[in-house]
C-alpha cells in the first residue's frame, strides 16, 4: 500500500487604494484585499492481490478574494468571492483469468461559486449569488488483455454521467 498527501496554503494580505477625486471623500482610503487559497490532495493505492489494483484520490481547492476592487470603485461596491472545488476518483482494476481485464472507475466533482456584496464596515448585504455544479461518473470496462492472431477483441463498456447544476441570486 502506498499513500501520498499534500497541503498548500496561500495567504496574501494586499491592499487597494480608493480615490474618488473628492466625490465621496468618506469612502476614500486604503482597504484590505486579502486573498486566501487552500489546496489539499490525498491518494492511496494498493495491490490487493497480483490481479487486483485499487486507487482512491481526493482533491480540494478553496479560495476567497475581493472581486471588483479598483482605484475608483468604493469598497461598498466590491464583492467577496468564495470558490470551492472537491473531487474524488476511485479506480478498481482486476485481471479476470489470464487474458481479461475488468476496470471500474467512479469519479465525483463538486464546484461551488459564491459571491456577496461587501458592505465595508456594515458586513454583507442580503444579495448573494451561489452556483453549484456536481458531476458524478461511473464507468465499467471489460475486455481482453491480449488479442490472439486473427481473433477480434471483445470489449464491453458502460458508463453513466450525471450533471447537476443549480444556482440562485
Amino acid at each position: 500500500m502506498h499513500f501520498f498527501a499534500a497541503y498548500e496554503g496561500t495567504q496574501q494580505d494586499t491592499t487597494q487604494k480608493v480615490h474618488t477625486f473628492g466625490l465621496f471623500p468618506e469612502k476614500e482610503g486604503v482597504f484590505p484585499t486579502p486573498y486566501r487559497e487552500t489546496l489539499v490532495t490525498a491518494k492511496v493505492t494498493a495491490n490487493l492481490s497480483p490481479a487486483r489494483y485499487v486507487s482512491v484520490r481526493y482533491g480540494r481547492n478553496s479560495n476567497s478574494q475581493p472581486y471588483g476592487a479598483a482605484a475608483q470603485s468604493t469598497q461598498d461596491n466590491w464583492e467577496m468571492s468564495r470558490n470551492q472545488f472537491n473531487s474524488i476518483n476511485v479506480n478498481n482494476d482486476g485481471v479476470l483469468g489470464g487474458t481479461k481485464l475488468n476496470e471500474f472507475i467512479f469519479q465525483y466533482a463538486n464546484f461551488k461559486i459564491a459571491a456577496g456584496v461587501h458592505g465595508g464596515t456594515h458586513g454583507y448585504r442580503k444579495h448573494r449569488s451561489t452556483t453549484r455544479t456536481s458531476v458524478g461518473e461511473w464507468r465499467f470496462k471489460t475486455g481482453r488483455l491480449r488479442q490472439p492472431v486473427g481473433e477480434t477483441v471483445g470489449l464491453i463498456r458502460a458508463g453513466v454521467r450525471i450533471l447537476r447544476k443549480s444556482g440562485h441570486s
